[in-house]
């Protein structure tokens, strides 16, 4: 397994508050067009105040305070009646010590033993950490298994074969950028930067990024763990 360096500061100081700032307005905007996206705010403003922007974190409380009450339940599953009026803890943001647990310092090691750990159960995974990339594809019976493969082998270091999943012309446009994110985040950490920097703009050109991507890649670029069981989807 490559080591892992520390994030360049090219990624923390610019680009990581660049896409804050972006998945803010973006969030602004579809407010104004009245739709509160309140789980997705409350996150971001969590973001913004781990990574040390009280100003963002603020104007994103803004959008928590305005939001209706009705947004925070919308679509919600419940096997109990939801309250109508949205509790206070919900229009604000969790302590520092509560984000930080949810989003801790990036261990390359514990993301290692992660993928070690799948590949106890998904031959797909055992033949990444052997290098048989091609018998690893013939063996991956479905779409979701490949974005697998591909986040493996972005965090293992092995750039070209990840990025040859995500271009696999079969594979759902979510399930590549779910690729490509990861890779991204991997390429910022090997100092791969200027092949980083192009698959963002390619993201972000073709309109592929909404407030959760750039809020994911915002904390995976400052060095954090941008989701819970990362690499691998959580969804």
């Amino acid at each position: 397994m490559r080591s892992v360096r520390e994030v360049p500061s090219i990624a923390t100081d610019e680009l990581t508050g660049r896409l804050l700032r972006d998945a803010v307005t973006q969030l602004e905007l579809q407010a104004r067009e009245g739709r509160y996206a309140t789980t997705c705010i409350r996150a971001v403003a969590d973001g913004a105040r781990l990574l040390g922007d009280e100003g963002l974190a603020s104007r994103t409380l803004r959008l928590l305070q305005e939001a209706p009450d009705g947004g925070f339940s919308h679509g919600a599953l419940a096997s109990f009646e939801l309250p109508q009026l949205a509790p206070r803890w919900m229009r604000t943001c969790r302590t520092h010590q509560e984000i930080a647990t949810e989003h801790p310092v990036y261990d390359g090691q514990r993301s290692f033993e992660l993928i070690k750990a799948c590949a106890t159960s998904e031959p797909h995974i055992g033949l990444c950490l052997e290098g048989q990339h091609e018998e690893a594809r013939s063996v991956a019976g479905s779409d979701r298994a490949l974005e697998e493969m591909g986040a493996a082998l972005a965090v293992l270091g092995q750039f070209d074969a990840t990025l040859s999943i995500a271009r696999l012309p079969t594979l759902p446009g979510f399930r590549q950028r779910g690729i490509l994110q990861v890779l991204i985040i991997e390429e910022f950490r090997a100092d791969q930067c200027d092949q980083a920097i192009l698959l963002l703009e390619e993201l972000e050109a073709g309109g592929h990024l909404d407030a959760w991507n750039r809020l994911h890649l915002a904390l995976g670029l400052a060095g954090r763990v941008p989701w819970a069981g990362y690499p691998f989807s959580d969804w």
